[in-house]
């Protein structure tokens, strides 16, 4: 199977906000956002891919990517689900990405939940961003949040091997987000993994 891809996610923007970045980005609870997210990976010739972002903190994201071959990961506190055409395959894996010690699901996790972030990352704060460095080893060196004024601009992780992801967002809203967004439908021929 096709590694998660961060995303990893993964991501945001909020409303007007006073106070120290980090306790603002913990607040969100509902983001959507166009995005173009754009891989670096050692040796591999650097690709983007655009998609929609749909977060409703902390109980459920989708990170949809409707350009063909589709994909979209939802994530849900103790399940991530992963579609790809190009697999013909729908992977349910049972994690909390929350608690991932995966480069992909820390990400994932970050932006679904932030109630452990300050145990796990030293959060560094500047006038524009937010820098997350881990406090042991997960495989990721850092990711970084950059804002303007009050809108999130792009997440950037790079991990252990130099491999980078840019996500950059666009066309934000905070508006409560209907639960049907949240259900894709997926062919009649895809493989279903549980895991």
């Amino acid at each position: 199977m096709k590694a998660f891809s961060l995303l990893a996610l993964l991501l945001l923007a909020f409303p007007a906000f006073s106070g120290e970045l980090f306790d603002n980005f913990s607040t969100l609870t509902n983001f959507s956002a166009d995005f173009v997210q754009t891989n670096h990976y050692a040796g591999v010739e650097e690709f983007s891919r655009k998609g929609k972002v749909y977060i409703s903190r902390p109980t459920i994201a989708l990170w949809d990517y409707p350009e063909p071959p589709p994909e979209f990961y939802i994530l849900e506190p103790n399940l991530i689900t992963h579609y790809s055409a190009e697999l013909e395959q729908l992977a349910k894996l049972r994690a909390n990405p929350q608690k991932s010690d995966d480069p992909s699901g820390i990400i994932l996790g970050i932006f679904l939940d932030t109630s452990t972030v300050r145990e796990r990352f030293m959060v560094e704060e500047g006038k524009d961003k937010i820098t997350l460095t881990p406090k042991r080893e997960m495989g990721i060196e850092n990711v970084v949040l950059k804002f303007n004024k009050n809108t999130i601009l792009s997440v950037f992780s790079e991990d252990v091997n130099g491999n980078t992801i840019l996500i950059e967002f666009s066309k934000v809203s905070y508006k409560a987000i209907p639960p049907e967004r949240f259900k894709k439908e997926v062919p009649k021929k895809t493989s279903i993994y549980e895991q």
